[in-house]
C-alpha cells in the first residue's frame, strides 16, 4: 500500500513537532512519501524580506536562519552533516535578498522554506531508523511559468514521478516539498499560498497512491475556521461539493484544489491531527467524497 502524507507548517512548527511527525512516519509503514510545508511562519518571514529596504534585509535573513538553527540544535542533529545541507540554502537566502524583487525571484526565495524543513525532517527521520531520502520537488512538479500561482503540467509530473520516485520506493521513504515546483527549463515556481495540499494530491495522483493523508493542527473539517469562529463545529459527514464550498469559504483544512487530483484517480483522503493522530476523518472514494468522523 502506498500512502502519501502531507504535514503542514504547524506540524513542523518546533523541535517537538518534528519529533511527533517522525514518530507518525516511523509507526506507519504504509507512509511512503512525506510532503512538507515550510516551518510555521517562515513563508511570511520570507515574503517580508523583499518588502524591506536593502539595508534591513540581512537582519530578516538572520532571523529566519536563527529560527532553523534553534530547531536543529534542539533536535540534536549531527552538526557537521546538517550544516553541509543547510548552509548552501542560507547562502542562497542572502544572495537573493540583495537582488531586485521580481515574481520569479520571489518564488525562488519562498522555496527556501520548504527545502529547509524537508532537509531537516529527512535527518530527523534517520534518527528514528527510517530510510528517508530527500527529493527536490522542483524536479518532479513541473509547471508553467505563471509565477506565484503556477499551473501544473500533469502528464510531465506523472512521467517524472513514475520514472524517478517509483524505483526509490523499494527501499526508501521519500521526503519532499509541497508548494514548490519548476518550469520545464528549471526555473523555480510556486503553486500559490496553501499549495502544499495541492502538491501532495498531485504526488498521490502521479504515483497512483492508495491514500492521501493530510496532517494538520485541527481535529477535522469544521463549519468555519476555528481560529476565527469559536463556535465552529466538526462536520461528521459531508459531500464532495460541500467540501469544495467549505474549502473556498474558509474551512482551511484542505486547499480547494486538493480534491480534484484525488477525485480524478479515485484516491481517498484522510484528514488527521498531527497532535491527536487517533482522531481521523475517513474519506471514502468512489468519485463521491464522503467524510465520516471517528471522534
Amino acid at each position: 500500500m502506498l500512502v502519501v502524507a502531507k504535514f503542514g507548517g504547524t506540524s513542523v512548527g518546533n523541535a517537538q513537532a518534528f519529533k511527533q511527525v517522525a514518530n507518525i512516519v516511523h509507526n506507519n509503514i504504509k507512509i511512503r512519501v512525506v510532503v512538507l510545508s515550510a516551518i510555521s511562519g517562515v513563508t511570511n518571514k520570507l515574503i517580508e524580506i523583499f518588502k524591506q529596504p536593502y539595508n534591513n534585509r540581512k537582519n530578516k535573513c538572520l532571523d529566519i536562519i536563527s529560527l532553523h538553527e534553534n530547531i536543529i540544535s534542539q533536535l540534536q542533529l549531527n552538526k557537521n552533516k546538517i550544516t553541509a545541507l543547510t548552509q548552501p540554502l542560507f547562502n542562497e537566502l542572502f544572495i537573493i535578498s540583495k537582488l531586485t524583487a521580481t515574481k520569479s525571484l520571489l518564488d525562488q526565495l519562498l522555496s527556501v522554506g520548504e527545502r529547509l524543513s524537508s532537509m531537516i525532517m529527512t535527518e530527523v527521520l534517520k534518527q528514528y531508523d527510517v530510510r528517508a531520502i530527500f527529493v527536490d520537488a522542483r524536479n518532479l512538479i513541473i509547471t508553467d511559468d505563471y509565477f506565484g500561482k503556477a499551473t501544473p503540467e500533469l502528464n510531465e509530473i506523472k512521467f517524472r514521478c513514475q520514472d524517478k520516485i517509483i524505483p526509490l520506493l523499494k527501499e526508501h521513504i521519500i521526503v519532499t516539498q509541497g508548494f514548490i515546483g519548476s518550469t520545464a527549463e528549471g526555473v523555480t515556481t510556486t503553486l500559490g499560498r496553501g499549495g502544499s495540499d495541492y502538491s501532495a494530491a498531485l504526488f498521490a495522483e502521479a504515483l497512483n497512491a492508495n491514500l492521501l493523508e493530510i496532517y494538520t493542527d485541527v481535529k477535522g473539517v469544521y463549519t468555519g475556521d476555528p481560529m476565527l469562529i469559536p463556535n465552529a463545529q466538526v462536520i461528521p459527514i459531508l459531500s464532495f461539493n460541500m467540501m469544495e464550498r467549505l474549502s473556498k469559504s474558509g474551512a482551511k483544512v484542505l486547499h480547494p484544489d486538493t480534491l480534484f487530483p484525488c477525485v480524478r484517480m479515485n484516491i481517498p483522503i484522510m484528514v488527521k491531527s498531527t497532535f491527536a493522530p487517533d482522531i481521523t476523518l475517513k474519506i471514502l472514494a468512489n468519485n463521491c467524497l464522503l467524510i465520516t468522523s471517528k471522534v
